[in-house]
């Protein structure tokens, strides 16, 4: 899994439990001691400073600042911000939702779609680029959303 399909540690580690998991119900013995299982990193998350946001921010254009606004402010995954789409996007209940998109063949984490509450502030923000409703809307168009 980690050499093949380049699975980070940590999944492989996850996925390898769960088989685990699976066998010991089906009433299979232990086959692997402790020290057998995959093994990671916890890492710790590299947290932001005001400062260093103030800096990265005046460093950039009003467009991209409100993108990495979106990451933040949303909690994303990279892959799940890419494919926001504006009907995701519920303005008037400070929501934006994360849905399987199969037109793009893709799907979130662990196949499970969720629903984010966002600030007001970020939603603002997200206005001055949504696309005239006359249009349909994707990837791509107004904010890249």
């Amino acid at each position: 899994m980690r050499d093949e399909k380049e699975l980070a540690p940590r999944t492989v580690h996850n996925k390898f439990a769960e088989l685990l998991t699976f066998l010991a119900a089906q009433g299979v013995p232990k086959l692997i001691s402790k020290n057998d299982r995959p093994r990671f990193v916890d890492q710790e998350v590299e947290i932001y400073e005001d400062h260093q946001l103030l800096a990265l921010h005046s460093a950039c254009s009003l467009y991209h600042s409100t993108q990495y606004d979106f990451d933040l402010m949303s909690g994303f995954r990279e892959q799940e911000a890419m494919h926001v789409q504006w009907e995701n996007i519920h303005f008037n209940s400070n929501v934006v939702e994360m849905r399987w998109k199969p037109q793009f063949r893709w799907m979130p984490k662990a196949y499970k779609e969720r629903e984010v509450p966002v600030p007001t502030l970020l939603l603002d923000r997200l206005e001055n680029y949504r696309p005239d409703p006359a249009r349909p809307s994707g990837l791509g168009q107004g904010f890249g959303l």
